[in-house]
Order: C-alpha cells, then structure tokens, then sequence
C-alpha cells in the first residue's frame, strides 16, 4: 500500500477531477518572492477554474500576501513556533484541516528544494486525494507530478497544477503592468539583498546620482535588519531620501507609490513587479531564467559573467521606463 492510500486517500485510478471543488495548496517557504510567485499561479489556476475553492497554508510571516490575493478564498496561516512552543496544539491545528474536508491536498514545494514540513502538512490534511513533485512511480503522493522542463519558477507551479487538474493553465505577465503611474513618483532602489546576491552599495549610489542628473526622483529602500547598510548610506550618499518598510503592509503601501524599482534578485523585487512596477533586476548569483522578472515592464541584467556597470544599469532602466510611461 502506498503511504498516500495508507493515510486513507483513494486509489489513484479513481476518477476525481471533475469533482474536485475544495483546494488546499501547501507552500512553507520563509522567502518571500517564492510566495509572491506561487500567488501569481494562483491567479492563472483561479482564472481557469474558477468554481474551485482554494485555501492556502502559508507561513504566519507572509499572511498577508495571500490575505491580497483574491484568487485566494481562504488563508491558513502557520506559526511553526506555536508549535514547538506548545506540541500539543498541533493535534488540534491537525484536527482542524481534516474538518475541512479537502477534496485534494497539493504540495506547492519547489520541484528541486522539497520541504519536508510542506509534505507533512500535505499528507495528514486529510484530503481525499494528495499530489506534489516527485518521481510519476512514487508513492508519496496519489498524483507525483516530476520535473518541469521550464526554468521559471511560475511555469514551475503552472506545469505542477496542469498535470493535478488536467487542464491547460496560461499565465499574462503582460496584464500586471499598471497604466496609472505618475513619472514624478520616486524610483525606488532596493539596496538590501542576501549575501553574493547583493550588488555593491557604492554602485547603487553611483545609479542614483545618474538617474538624478537624468531627471528622476530616487529613494532607496532597505530592509529593517540592515542597520549597518543605513549608516554607510547616509556617510557616502548625505540627504538620501531613505525608507525603511518593517511590515509587508508598509512594502506594499511603498511600492504603490512609487513610478519603478531596480534590485538585486531578493523578495521586493518579486514583489514589485507583480503588482505591475516598471522593475530592472540584477543577478549576481542566482538564475534569472528561473527567477526573473517577466512581462513587458519587466527586465533584468545578468552579471553572473561579467560585471554589471553602473552606465550599462542606468541606460537599462530608461529603456525600460521608457516603455511603460
């Protein structure tokens, strides 16, 4: 028996797709940009099958991305920490999903980096049936979706839902792109990033003062848990304008009113161009062919190679800025 019939799913031949109408989608990543483009898959699977109700279990850090998402009917957020704290609540928290009645279960885990909480929450949710990413002749799973040939971290979530529900899922980049952008808003530069994958802060400096002398009004953001990036930015660029977002409202709230952004590859940039910025990445280390921004107010520089040059960034963002106002 396999573990998914063990944990009293039915058996995988059993017709099931046409029935199904309660959805929950597993995804405890701790990196936001990997929640803001499970979202923006979300979208495309809620636009093709939209009698389905879909409930997301999300960590309690990134609620409110999926508290944002109208496609998303339901949000269950997870304190992982609660239970440590108190292991005995989990038994409830358990008891809770299996009442409501799943008609299937999917792990939303990147279909290389699996998560083993992901899975677990997956498989003793209770639903009648499960799927995920693993090998077609496992048995983890009533339905193992393997590897998709695109790179893309979207069409990674898209190749998973087509094959759950059998149905072709198209996803537009180009229609999150916003027609209400006022060129006097500021252009925000994320400064913040992890480790490698950050760009050098004298750079993004140097990009400011560039695209000031061209005209734009230039705001740099970083993160709350940046300190030390605050106090070198304000030695070496004076009376930057600053802002410094500690909630994702506040992120939100930052983005909606901004004209762009340019980033290193890190969460607000995922963040900014799925709600429609004109947004320039930079990759230093990580693959833009899975990562990257996408649609026609999207572009990204890939400086795994070669050097990434402030005049090559600058005239990279006008092109695209461009384009969109």
């Amino acid at each position: 028996m396999s573990l998914a019939g063990w944990l009293g799913k039915n058996d995988r031949d059993s017709p099931f797709v046409d029935t199904i109408k309660n959805v929950l989608l597993v995804r405890q990543s701790e990196r936001l940009g990997n929640l803001v483009l499970l979202g923006l898959a979300i979208n495309a699977l809620k636009t093709q099958l939209p009698q389905m109700h879909i409930a997301c279990l999300v960590p309690q850090k990134y609620r409110l991305i999926a508290d944002i998402n109208r496609s998303i009917d339901e949000v269950i957020a997870l304190d992982k920490k609660r239970f440590l704290r108190a292991p005995w609540q989990l038994f409830g928290f358990i008891r809770t999903l299996k009442n409501m009645n799943f008609d299937i279960a999917i792990d939303c885990s990147d279909d290389i980096s699996k998560s083993a909480t992901a899975q677990f929450y997956t498989l003793i949710a209770g639903a009648r049936r499960t799927a995920g990413h693993g090998d077609p002749n496992s048995d983890i799973y009533n339905v193992n979706v393997g590897r998709s040939e695109s790179c893309h971290s979207i069409e990674m979530y898209l190749h998973l839902f087509e094959n759950v529900f059998n149905s072709n899922i198209i996803f537009d980049a180009d229609r999150l792109a916003r027609n209400d952008l006022n060129p006097a808003d500021p252009v925000i530069i994320n400064i913040g990033g992890r480790g490698k994958k950050r760009w050098a802060l004298d750079n993004f400096i140097a990009l400011a003062k560039l695209l000031s002398k061209k005209g734009l009004t230039i705001r740099f953001m970083i993160g709350p848990e940046e300190a030390k990036i605050r106090v070198r930015l304000a030695q070496l660029a004076g009376n930057a304008d600053i802002t410094s977002p500690t909630s994702l409202k506040q992120l939100v709230a930052c983005l909606e009113g901004a004209s762009g952004f340019i980033s290193s590859d890190a969460g607000p940039m995922h963040l900014a161009w799925s709600l429609g910025l004109p947004t320039l990445a930079i990759f230093l280390t990580s693959s833009p062919q899975k990562y990257r921004p996408l649609g026609r107010h999207s572009a990204y520089i890939d400086g795994r190679t070669a050097p990434v040059s402030v005049n090559q960034l600058a005239a990279a963002f006008i092109d695209l800025r461009g384009r969109c106002l």
